[in-house]
């Protein structure tokens, strides 16, 4: 519902599916100790902590939403600034698809090497078509 909200805008977003990361647990409990929320979605909107779907809706229902997902196209970085600071900022970078089945057996085997490393599920991203 959130995703199908954001995108009723044209927001551009990063979604992390927690339980699709290799270490979703420890993201989660960090996620806990940085927003007091222990549920999902748990939303960060302009570096802000707004909550979950419901407080997300509310903001709708006020007619606040829009000016805060509006793009400010000046400092969006470009996809290419995204690639390489993921790159860039993670020992083992990722890109995946979370359908992949090659993409799967990657993990698996960072996994059992305990290998920590960062996945850009592309086919998760809000536009998809990366």
């Amino acid at each position: 519902k959130a995703k199908e909200l954001l995108d009723g805008y044209g927001a551009d977003y990063k979604v992390w599916e927690l339980d699709l990361e290799a270490e979703g647990e420890l993201l989660q409990a960090k996620l806990l100790e940085i927003s007091g929320q222990k549920t999902v979605p748990n939303i960060f909107i302009n570096k802000n902590h707004i909550g979950g779907f419901s407080d997300l809706k509310s903001l709708d229902d006020a007619g606040a939403l829009k000016a805060l997902v509006a793009k400010d196209e000046s400092n969006s970085p470009s996809l290419g600034e995204q690639v390489s600071t993921f790159i860039n900022t993670n020992g083992v970078a990722l890109f995946s698809k979370s359908w992949c089945p090659y993409c799967k057996k990657a993990k698996e085997l960072l996994d059992g090497y305990k290998a920590e490393y960062k996945v850009w599920e592309l086919d998760l991203e809000a536009n998809g078509d990366l």
